[in-house]
């Protein structure tokens, strides 16, 4: 137990890194992408072309209020507005010269210049420079991941072994088994290698694959449970157990419990907030990134589909698993629609 110990604090620590990581990304992304479409809002209003604005915890925005006044050292603030909506502009202008010269796509023919300097698409919103950092990191945490197994003997890293030297003991002494609370101590144990897997393998939100520049492949997730080694492993050893009980599925039902829906919900938590660069971001998962969407849903299926389908025996531990999971992300989504805008354009004008 002391060596699972050891390897539990270093897995915490890559987690929450891994998780801050992600939530850098996201955050950033989602932040561009609102600032882009905040100033098409405003260029539409100041050409005259916006009839209303619905949004924003449901309040509909008034057109006729104009930003006025000056700062604490004289700024005008409309200035500034206007020229911090520039600068946007010019490195949203600027990413897309980039991208497209890194994708080799770079093709001025038959353009005039005003649509040389207008095009711009979602993915202009982060530098080529953002993205290099991002992979960096990417790989830094990869590594680290990698160094935790040869920490401590491989008996301790083992999900058959840990089971088999417990299921010992359960059909030895099944009474201290019992009264120690034995069960317990393994599901610990081995939340701490199901976990270590997790940070291994699972992109839950597809952002090591954005980072590539690959769309997401959709037949590239796991598509089934088993794919995990932790569950293959546990399977088999329930399955060669001497004196199988219907109590061995209370062991997946102990992991996911612990390990697995935790850190689904962590993608989905509005109220636990993540501090990335002193920046309070409530979710790591954006609903409105097709990429993030497919890869969730895709990651959900694998894990709970065959979870949830295969290994627990009681109904209500399944339906309430689903219906948290179910509150969380309607929770997550009411907190994005309330921040976006719906834009009315006046076609009159």
């Amino acid at each position: 137990m002391g060596a699972l110990r050891q390897v539990k604090s270093m897995v915490d620590a890559v987690y929450d890194a891994r998780r801050n990581w992600e939530g850098n990304v996201t955050l950033t992304r989602f932040q561009r992408g609102y600032e882009w479409s905040e100033d098409a809002k405003d260029v539409l209003k100041r050409k005259g072309l916006l009839e209303r604005v619905v949004g924003h915890d449901g309040e509909e925005e008034d057109l006729d209020e104009e930003l006025s006044g000056v700062d604490e050292f004289g700024r005008d603030l409309a200035s500034m507005v206007t020229m911090g909506r520039t600068r946007r502009w010019q490195t949203r202008q600027r990413n897309f010269l980039q991208n497209e010269e890194a994708r080799g796509d770079f093709d001025n023919k038959g353009k005039t210049a005003l649509q040389k300097r207008m095009e711009c698409r979602s993915c202009d919103n982060i530098s080529l420079e953002e993205v290099e950092d991002w992979k960096q990191r990417s790989e830094m945490l990869k590594e680290a991941i990698a160094i935790i197994p040869s920490v401590v003997n491989d008996d301790y890293l083992s999900v058959s072994n840990l089971c088999n030297l417990f299921f010992q003991w359960h059909d030895k002494y099944p009474d201290d088994y019992k009264s120690t609370y034995a069960e317990m101590t393994l599901v610990s144990m081995l939340s701490v290698l199901v976990r270590l897997e997790l940070c291994q393998r699972w992109d839950g939100l597809g952002l090591i694959e954005y980072l590539n520049g690959s769309r997401v492949d959709i037949s590239a997730e796991v598509g089934n449970a088993n794919e995990f080694q932790w569950v293959s492993e546990l399977t088999k050893a329930i399955k060669n157990r001497s004196n199988e009980t219907n109590d061995s599925s209370t062991l997946f039902q102990g992991i996911t419990e612990k390990c697995i829906l935790p850190h689904l919900l962590d993608y989905l938590a509005v109220d636990s907030a993540i501090d990335t660069e002193n920046k309070k971001y409530h979710g790591l998962y954006d609903p409105t990134s097709i990429s993030e969407t497919i890869s969730l849903c895709f990651s959900v299926r694998a894990l709970f589909g065959g979870l949830l389908g295969n290994s627990f025996h009681d109904k209500e531990i399944r339906e309430s698993i689903v219906t948290k999971v179910k509150t969380y992300l309607l929770s997550l989504l009411k907190y994005h629609l309330d921040k976006r805008a719906t834009v009315l354009v006046n076609t009159k004008n």
